[in-house]
């Protein structure tokens, strides 16, 4: 793996929301076209490093924030925004799952999991906590997860990445270790093959973040904030209305 250290925090993330951002508009192209055959499991490949990029970050930004109430509160107030957008776009893009009631509006987006993986990451580092009391809660932070977007395995990744900070061989491969296990369980659990390869791709997100500099670069913090329910509300209307 590449040592050198090229990219700054805000440039990886921008790498971030423009993989998202690919993954997500590929579901603007009409299935059943030989177009949605060879484009969307390309950009869903491509569309998998966000996820580990922002998990990687949240753990940094939990040592690295000046307020760490703020910053908790912060992700709770976006992914209350986020969720009719995130509720739309997959009423747009996969209307049974979304007319079900567990599967529709009682499904949480992506940044209800960073905030639970954030809170678990703090009561692993809260010294005032007692080990087995510290287990309890950090296991069902990480149950909580189960019913939003990237279930348990985002809460994981925050765990793998911030438990090892400092022992960047430690922190991949425990991120490793979570992916393959979310690959398998893919597997095993009747998602099918496709489901269970796709999730590997997140991998691809070491070789980015090997190339941080440590460094935070240009001041972004709303960025992901903002777009992540813009550009759902905007993909879901586009979706709904003009594609429908």
């Amino acid at each position: 793996m590449s040592s050198i250290k090229t990219l700054t925090g805000s440039e990886i993330k921008l790498i971030a929301i423009l993989a998202m951002a690919a993954g997500h508009a590929a579901f603007l192209i009409p299935s059943g076209t030989a177009a949605f055959s060879l484009a969307v499991p390309v950009l869903d490949a491509v569309s998998r490093v966000t996820m580990p990029i922002m998990c990687f970050f949240i753990s940094e930004g939990f040592f690295e924030t000046r307020n760490l109430k703020k910053y908790f509160l912060r992700l709770l107030v976006f992914a209350l925004i986020s969720q009719v957008p995130f509720y739309l776009f997959r009423a747009a893009v996969m209307p049974e799952a979304a007319a079900d009631l567990w599967e529709g509006p009682l499904y949480l987006n992506v940044l209800f999991t960073l905030a639970a993986g954030l809170a678990a990451l703090w009561t692993y580092y809260n010294k005032a906590i007692r080990p087995a009391l510290k287990a309890a809660l950090i296991t069902t932070l990480v149950l909580l997860t189960f019913h939003c977007d990237y279930a348990v395995f985002g809460a994981l990744w925050i765990l793998s990445f911030g438990i090892f900070r400092g022992d960047k061989y430690k922190q991949f491969a425990a991120f490793g270790a979570v992916t393959l296990i979310k690959s398998a369980y893919m597997l095993f659990f009747g998602a099918g093959t496709y489901a269970a390869v796709i999730q590997l791709f997140a991998l691809n997100a070491l070789p980015l973040l090997d190339m941080y500099v440590g460094e935070r670069g240009k001041n972004l913090k709303y960025l992901f904030y903002i777009f992540y329910p813009a550009h759902l509300l905007i993909l879901a209307l586009i979706k709904l209305l003009i594609l429908s």
